[in-house]
């Protein structure tokens, strides 16, 4: 992983939500994609928030007895997010990218390049590179 820099691992073209979006409209969306990471973005795009699987089941378990999934419906991600977010510049080392997640026990970094959403690095992707064998 010497000389890799976040850009080579990352995933781009980053699925993301509003403020606005429901919490149920978040988790079909999560569910459909396979994905357990989804970045909030302001009406310019610009990063606000992350919400991941752990933010849903928090929301989910710190609710009162009898909630339904329908409920989710007037949740929004602006109430369930986490902000601010953990970020890091494309062109950093993936292993320093390893390192700030490591420390920060979180399971992604999102790609900025300024507060533009470039990609996201998680701990699949490392998996990913693993798995493949690249060098």
């Amino acid at each position: 992983m010497a000389g890799l820099a976040v850009r080579d691992l990352m995933t781009p073209n980053v699925v993301t939500v509003r403020r606005t979006t429901s919490l149920s409209d978040l988790l079909t969306l999560m569910r459909e994609g396979s994905f357990r990471h989804v970045p909030v973005v302001d009406e310019e795009g610009s990063v606000v928030g992350i919400l991941s699987d752990r933010d849903l089941a928090r929301v989910v378990g710190l609710t009162p007895a009898g909630w339904a999934p329908f409920q989710l419906a007037d949740t929004t991600a602006e109430r369930a997010m986490t902000s601010p977010v953990e970020t890091v510049a494309p062109d950093k080392s993936v292993r320093d990218a390893a390192q700030r997640m490591f420390e920060a026990k979180i399971g992604c970094l999102l790609v900025v390049e300024g507060r533009h959403l470039v990609g996201i690095l998680t701990e699949a992707d490392f998996v990913r590179y693993v798995a493949n064998g690249d060098d």
